[in-house]
């Protein structure tokens, strides 16, 4: 009968040699197939396989696909709506006119806006966008007032501008449907034909009501009415009173006395 104290040494031996060669535990989770890399010695042909890699054939055409050259055709012109665009030879976008302006792209990706008469000065925007239909957007920063606005214009004729004060929304019809009214707020404007007639803003919805001839302006959410009527000038809603009194209301949330018209 042997040593089984040798023979329980050589087994030690043998054992701490095969978990020599296995996968070391570092590896752990970053590696999707750490059982198939303990068996690559014995069948090498497999490892791909059981890793799920892509044979050599298929790694060499996704390659190839990547540095395929991009085939560039020649400028191209077309009507989006109302406005133009040319593409240059890899279809990108470097030129926008619309019925009062030119944008064209610059070297450092930023647009020139000129006036197609001649009327302003050139100003330069950034992240200028066009669809399909014609609907475009671009930001513009005047820095001397350090005023930031985000330009809307849709193909239909209505258009947005968004600063600091909220968003000023304009219809086709170039009316003002919605406009700042501080704080964060809007106020919302609705028209039959071209007279203003119903009004949500800080103190709730308001109806323009016309009784014996005579204009006020009824709040259905706190019953309040007032003689006299609303108007829209500019971004600004106006309010004169039948007693004399008039109102603006700014988009910044300010409210401020002004003279009775003569």
């Amino acid at each position: 009968m042997g040593d089984s104290k040798g023979s329980f040494s050589n087994f030690e031996q043998n054992e701490s040699k095969k978990e020599s060669v296995k996968t070391p535990d570092f590896l752990g989770d970053s590696m999707t197939c750490k059982a198939s890399l303990d068996v690559f010695h014995k069948n090498s042909s497999n490892a791909v396989e059981q890793c799920g890699l892509p044979s050599n054939e298929q790694l060499l055409a996704q390659l190839v696909d990547s540095t395929k050259p991009q085939r560039c055709e020649a400028p191209t012109h077309e009507k989006r709506g109302p406005v133009e665009v040319t593409k240059d030879e890899c279809g990108e976008v470097i030129e926008l006119k619309t019925a009062s302006y030119t944008f064209t792209k610059n070297a450092d990706g930023k647009w020139t806006q000129h006036h197609n008469e001649g009327r302003y000065k050139d100003d330069v925007v950034s992240n200028l966008k066009v669809d399909e239909k014609g609907n475009y957007s671009y930001d513009y920063n005047d820095d001397a007032r350090n005023v930031h606005v985000h330009h809307e214009h849709n193909a239909d004729g209505s258009m947005a501008f968004t600063d600091e004060n909220g968003k000023l929304v304009y219809n086709e019809k170039g009316q003002v449907v919605e406009a700042g009214a501080g704080n964060g707020k809007q106020r919302h404007f609705h028209y039959t034909g071209d007279q203003l007639d119903q009004i949500d803003g800080n103190l709730g919805h308001w109806d323009r009501v016309v009784k014996d001839g005579q204009v006020s302006w009824v709040n259905k959410d706190k019953g309040m009415v007032w003689n006299g009527d609303f108007k829209m000038s500019l971004d600004r809603l106006q309010y004169r009173g039948d007693n004399g009194g008039a109102w603006e209301f700014t988009p910044w949330g300010t409210d401020v006395a002004i003279e009775k018209e003569s």
